[in-house]
């Protein structure tokens, strides 16, 4: 019988492994697929994909040379994202840290994007056994262990993008998986 099984994924953290590996972050069907290849189709029986992340930051930003940018991406494939088959799509907020005008780079952070994986994970349904997490944040770890102590199996998974899971995840991980990149992925351009 195949375990009943949700997959949460930290979007900025799967954006950037695709960036890394050369292939579209801001692409739906690639955040889909490389979401889908974490999951044992064999094994597990996916209940439902949480996807969280953050809208890309709109607005104007001032430099200390006078200069300044108004940021308007296009931000379609959250949207795009929403439709796919057992997506649900947690926003937090996308903020400038603080003030860009004695800076050549702005800076941004989500905020709110943990609280709502450890709000989700704290209010599983109760024929949920496991969860499989695509994420870096040690901000998770209370999460994870809450998860273990009702008896969630939990498993961290690993891309092939160079980016090692730390030790304090993995001490509080049942499972470590390693996943592959899918063949159907679109590369950058």
């Amino acid at each position: 019988m195949k375990t009943k099984t949700y997959l949460l994924v930290d979007g900025g953290y799967l954006r950037t492994l695709l960036r890394r590996a050369n292939y579209k972050e801001h692409n739906a069907d690639n955040i889909e697929h490389a979401s889908r290849a974490c999951v044992e189709q064999t094994k597990e029986n996916l209940l439902k994909i949480l996807y969280y992340d953050a809208r890309p930051y709109k607005g104007v930003v001032k430099f200390s040379n006078g200069k300044s940018v108004t940021c308007s991406p296009d931000d379609a494939w959250i949207d795009q994202l929403k439709l796919k088959d057992l997506f649900a799509v947690r926003l937090g907020k996308c903020k400038l840290v603080g003030s860009a005008s004695n800076r050549k780079r702005a800076e941004f952070i989500q905020k709110g994007v943990d609280m709502r994986v450890g709000l989700d994970i704290a209010s599983l349904p109760g024929n949920v056994e496991k969860i499989i997490l695509l994420t870096g944040d040690t901000d998770l770890v209370p999460a994870m262990k809450h998860a273990r102590k009702c008896g969630i199996q939990v498993v961290l998974v690993q891309l092939p993008a160079k980016q090692k899971i730390s030790d304090e995840l993995r001490g509080h991980a049942d499972y470590i998986r390693t996943a592959r990149w899918p063949r159907n992925l679109t590369r950058k351009t």
